[in-house]
């Protein structure tokens, strides 16, 4: 290619990545399809790199302009803290990543699906507040100089809705989302029901011990209060509250925590990172004991180990997040549906304070609740994780219930 074949005459190495998407949006707002968006990008990425600098520029044109600027910027940068070179062409796996009955899609199809949710939910004192359908096909390529030319297309189907109910002088709200690689047609059948349900919230005044959290619930706290510490950037800044455990217990022996790069039919599966290292499936806690923690190339290679293929545009980021452990009978619950504040946690500490927002007790709403706590106390100490395992915000885990979560009212 003319712009990597240009941009060697003035560096050591190169890599420039593809960013493609066509993006089919309806957009719902009081009960009403308000607008339909069709958007299609383009976005290239090129690098280069020479005596240990590093130059990088963006832009939805690909042109010689491109690398000029990049050239640019990397004589104009101070050396890096370190750099060894860029991956090399490997052996990859493809795992299912997209439909193509998504393509297919048009602005009727998803007009038509928008007013179907409407239906659904707009009785008994329900209305849709707002909310959105998406259909997009991404296309990501990858080309270095050292031979790495790499291309893979997925596909992506969302949906979002925020109901409200008011009766009484009372107020409910409820927000379900999914997304998908592939098109789904049964959502929101429960929403109507939810919203009515949290019209009846009564005062919590139990003393229960444990906690059951929802998958979504589950996956916030994870996402913002624990999961950085398996960065291999953080451990080797010594920001890892895992650093020097190694093969140690670290939670529950009986669970299990993956990162898999690899998973059909997962949203955040890929044959390759964004360096063109190959995805893959990382064991990071296998019963309670820490394996291993996630790097790119470089990362890896300076603390002598190897990639494990998760680079995300310029940083070290996690796949799928699955985790596994023991199913168990557990009475006299809480049981949290939705939380409010999850992005205040303290991913070194572990410490979480949030605001239940729905919640059930005896399977009744109840209101009036916080939680707190430290994840890394919540995960060695559980009770049980369902069966039952959904996707929610790249983490694939069932109902999680401990003894360990502090219940304020």
């Amino acid at each position: 290619m003319e712009i990597i074949n240009y941009a060697e005459k003035f560096a050591d190495h190169v890599q420039l990545n593809i960013d493609r998407e066509i993006e089919k949006e309806i957009q719902i707002k009081n009960n009403k399809v308000k607008t339909f968006n069709n958007i299609n990008s383009a976005n290239f990425t090129l690098k280069v790199w020479k005596d240990g600098k590093e130059g990088s520029a963006s832009s939805n044109r690909l042109n010689l302009d491109l690398a000029k600027k990049a050239i640019k910027i990397m004589k104009n940068n101070a050396n890096k803290e370190y750099f060894h070179g860029i991956p090399n062409l490997e052996k990859y796996k493809k795992p299912k990543v997209f439909d193509k009955s998504l393509e297919e899609l048009d602005e009727n199809n998803l007009i038509e699906d928008a007013k179907e949710i409407i239906n659904k939910i707009n009785h008994d004192d329900v209305i849709v507040a707002e909310g959105s359908l998406s259909s997009s096909i991404n296309e990501s390529s990858i080309i270095n100089s050292n031979g790495i030319e790499l291309n893979e297309k997925s596909s992506l189907f969302s949906i979002g809705i925020e109901s409200v109910a008011k009766k009484n002088g009372n107020v409910s709200s409820w927000y379900e989302s999914d997304e998908k690689i592939n098109y789904f047609n049964d959502f929101g059948n429960n929403i109507n029901e939810k919203t009515l349900f949290y019209l009846n919230k009564k005062k919590y005044e139990e003393d229960t011990k444990a906690v059951i959290l929802s998958p979504e619930v589950f996956s916030q706290l994870l996402h913002h209060s624990f999961l950085s510490n398996f960065n291999g950037k953080n451990v080797e800044k010594h920001k890892s509250l895992f650093c020097d455990k190694l093969n140690q217990n670290i939670i529950d022996e009986n669970l299990n925590i993956f990162d898999d790069g690899l998973r059909d039919k997962a949203i955040g599966s890929f044959s390759f990172d964004d360096e063109g290292t190959p995805s893959q499936n990382t064991t990071l806690v296998e019963k309670g004991k820490l394996k291993h923690f996630i790097y790119d190339f470089n990362t890896a290679i300076h603390n002598n180990t190897e990639s494990t293929g998760n680079s995300s545009n310029g940083d070290i980021d996690f796949s799928n997040i699955i985790i596994e452990g023991k199913e168990n009978n557990v009475d006299d619950a809480i049981f949290v549906e939705s939380i409010i504040g999850a992005h205040l946690g303290n991913s070194l500490t572990t410490d979480f304070s949030v605001n239940a927002e729905h919640a059930t007790f005896d399977d009744k709403p109840v209101s009036g609740i916080m939680i707190s706590g430290k994840v890394i106390d919540v995960l060695s100490n559980v009770l049980s994780i369902g069966k039952k395992q959904e996707e929610k915000n790249g983490i694939i885990t069932g109902n999680f219930a401990s003894d360990k979560i502090n219940i304020i009212n």
